[in-house]
């Protein structure tokens, strides 16, 4: 079951009005991981009656300019106060109690609008904070609490929060994850903007190990320009830079995700630990992601040149069938016209051989020995002429052009005569 992010584990929209007229039933705080630490069921059960009747609960936490010029808190911010103690519900192990609104603000702590969009936040005392594991997770170890300033209604307790400062008795502070950004940039722009230089914060990382703001400097002539990291130091939300500022270069790191509506990972997740990071140069993306936009120009520049040469082989293939063709109408005993020929060579029987159409020379002679049958029984032997007299015979050569008159005359004598 996914552990809170924050001191509350049950929001206002989930407290109930009890039978005691105009109190709210709350709970104050849960065991597990919250915005400042690790809550462990022994220290939520030991902070028990520090949940005491009058505690005062105040709108939002006070940031820390009103924190140190009011620490007594305003009037003006006063919700409600806690009506019975805390007790510890044998169930979730939180602390329970009940509440009741000042009646200025009865309606809205009471109205489900207002109640779905906020939460409860504890505001006190560690006796220590230490680093270490709970629950598969490192971090800051609540030891325990020493005593409790208020309860607080904030619009999503602790979310981005962390441990600002810890003084003699483990102070508990709350930041937002914006607050710190803002004051980051203000100390990096302070350390390195100038003049038509320009300076912003990437990222940074709040972990007390590892503390380290990342910011990237543009200068108009380009010397001091770059990434860089460098530590800080945050003392009760007074950051300051530390240590020496080194250049750096980006990466892309791609690792496996949780889906969002669901409590178990992928069959990819579940990999994480063995699975490495996979880690590419922000240069080298550039250049696979421009090469990937050429593919589909390739692709089809590929498809054109393909197209091309199946079109000259076949261009190629039919004229060595056609001049096959046409040496074996010279190689045949019957002399064929042009037109007879043009005939032939119009519609040629092929064959596939190795995957290349040739001519079906078997066919083709075939049909040879068919149009010489065909030719010569059209033309004949010789052409009888009628109508004046007798009849006449024409001789015929074998090219098909007569050798005598239609009366008999050789057409050589008739020439002459």
């Amino acid at each position: 079951m996914p552990q809170p992010l924050h001191e509350s584990v049950r929001t206002l929209a989930e407290a109930t009005t009890s039978d005691d007229a105009g109190l709210l039933e709350v709970e104050f705080i849960t065991p597990g991981w919250g915005s400042s630490g690790y809550y462990s069921p022994e220290v939520v059960e030991a902070a028990a009656p520090l949940f005491a009747v009058g505690t005062h609960m105040y709108f939002d936490h006070p940031s820390a300019t009103e924190d140190h010029d009011r620490p007594e808190r305003s009037v003006r911010d006063l919700a409600a106060v806690i009506e019975e103690g805390g007790v510890v519900d044998s169930t979730t192990g939180g602390v329970r109690g009940k509440v009741r609104p000042l009646k200025a603000y009865q309606d809205l702590l009471t109205d489900e609008a207002f109640t779905k969009n906020v939460g409860l936040s504890i505001r006190g005392s560690a006796t220590d904070i230490v680093v270490g594991e709970a629950e598969g997770r490192r971090g800051p170890i609540i030891e325990g609490l020493a005593d409790l300033s208020s309860v607080d209604f904030v619009t999503r307790a602790g979310r981005g929060g962390r441990v600002l400062a810890v003084l003699e008795s483990a102070r508990i502070v709350e930041s937002t994850a914006n607050d710190t950004r803002e004051a980051l940039q203000t100390v990096v722009r302070d350390a390195y903007g100038g003049e038509k230089t320009y300076v912003w914060v990437c990222d940074f990382d709040p972990d007390p190990e590892v503390m380290t703001v990342w910011f990237e400097v543009e200068a108009p002539d380009g010397e001091d320009s770059g990434v860089f990291a460098q530590t800080y130091t945050d003392s009760d939300g007074a950051v300051a830079l530390a240590g020496d500022r080194t250049e750096v270069r980006r990466v892309t790191n791609y690792v496996p995700v949780t889906r969002p509506d669901s409590n178990t990972t992928t069959a990819t997740e579940s990999q994480e630990d063995t699975m490495p990071k996979i880690q590419i140069e922000e240069s080298e993306h550039t250049r696979l992601t421009e090469t990937a936009g050429r593919v589909d120009a390739l692709e089809s520049e590929n498809a054109t040149l393909k197209t091309q040469v199946e079109t000259l082989q076949e261009a190629d293939a039919q004229r060595t069938r056609t001049d096959r063709a046409k040496a074996l109408i010279a190689e045949s005993e019957h002399v064929f016209t042009p037109l007879e020929a043009r005939a032939l060579l119009a519609d040629l029987p092929v064959v596939e051989a190795d995957s290349v159409k040739v001519l079906d020379e078997t066919e083709f002679t075939k049909r040879l020995d068919e149009a010489s049958k065909e030719s010569a029984a059209t033309l004949g032997a010789k052409v009888g002429v009628h109508g004046f007299g007798a009849s006449a015979t024409t001789e015929v050569t074998e090219s098909g052009r007569p050798a005598t008159s239609p009366w008999g005359r050789p057409l050589a004598e008739q020439k002459g005569a």
